[in-house]
């Protein structure tokens, strides 16, 4: 059950609901505070104040419940997201003083946007996506390789039950331009990176670009991004540690053993995006 608590004196009782001097914001599935204030630029908690003359998290809960309609939770019942929220409420207000952020802002003020909302955000996976940030601001090596874009249709002997295989209708790279084109670290490294995209004949990904032409303004979705490139390590560790009998070392398909080589190289770089995942870990 999700932590809620009466506010003493509801806005709603003292006419402040709406706010005054607002325009409405009609809540997605895909929302929440910290989207919602970085899109506009307004910081988080000022947002929720603004809304709900607190800042008490149970308080909170409460309003979302009783003005916004919402009944789902979606971090084990800590807090209501604005998922399912009821569709004749669903609304929050934005003050009209801010400027919504223009597409054209640059990469550097984009990130730092970004990386304050994770900042605030209480998330298991912080530490990393920080990690990311903080690269990515250096200029270091952006690129990095998801495993949904490479994950084979099937793997001989045991290790076709260790590691992820695409199932029907997954899209991914066309594995016989993979097998032909790919034969060395070298051939991953000279690839053209793409948005994040899934595409039949490329997939390495710049994160700079899946930022500024796909995610953008949205941190939490990373997350999907940052799960595929923890798989991509964890498939490719296990997979080439396997014994030959097993599919796995000298047995595995050259092309996987080029990408693993590649992977392996740019995790031992300190001033790549995927460092990150030596230097931080997996945390579920």
């Amino acid at each position: 059950m999700v932590n809620v608590r009466t506010p003493a004196n509801p806005v709603n009782k003292r006419g402040l609901w709406p706010p005054k001097n607002s325009k409405p914001y009609h809540v997605r599935d895909n929302d929440d505070w910290w989207t919602v204030a970085l899109w506009n630029n307004i910081d988080v908690w000022d947002l929720i104040q603004f809304n709900f003359q607190t800042q008490v998290p149970e308080e909170v809960n409460w309003y979302l419940r009783e003005l916004v309609g919402c009944k789902v939770s979606t971090d084990r019942g800590r807090n209501y997201s604005f998922r399912g929220a009821d569709p004749a409420k669903g609304t929050i207000y934005l003050p009209l003083v801010q400027q919504k952020i223009e597409p054209k802002d640059e990469f550097k003020d984009v990130m730092e946007r970004f990386k304050k909302a994770v900042e605030e955000m209480n998330h298991p996976r912080k530490t990393f996506l920080l990690c990311i940030i903080d690269k990515l601001m250096a200029g270091g090596d952006d690129r990095v390789i998801l495993w949904s874009h490479v994950l084979p249709k099937q793997i001989l002997g045991f290790a076709n039950l260790k590691v992820s295989t695409r199932g029907l209708g997954d899209p991914a790279i066309d594995e016989q331009w993979l097998h032909t084109k790919i034969k060395s670290k070298v051939d991953v490294e000279i690839q053209p990176t793409h948005n994040g995209m899934t595409g039949r004949y490329g997939f390495v990904t710049s994160m700079h670009k899946y930022v500024m032409e796909v995610f953008r303004y949205w941190p939490l979705t990373l997350q999907g991004v940052v799960n595929d490139i923890f798989e991509t390590h964890n498939s490719l560790y296990v997979w080439g540690h396997l014994d030959p009998d097993q599919g796995g070392g000298d047995a595995m398909p050259s092309e996987y053993r080029a990408i693993l080589d590649w992977v392996a190289d740019k995790e031992a770089d300190p001033k790549t995006v995927l460092s990150c995942v030596a230097s931080i870990g997996w945390v579920k």
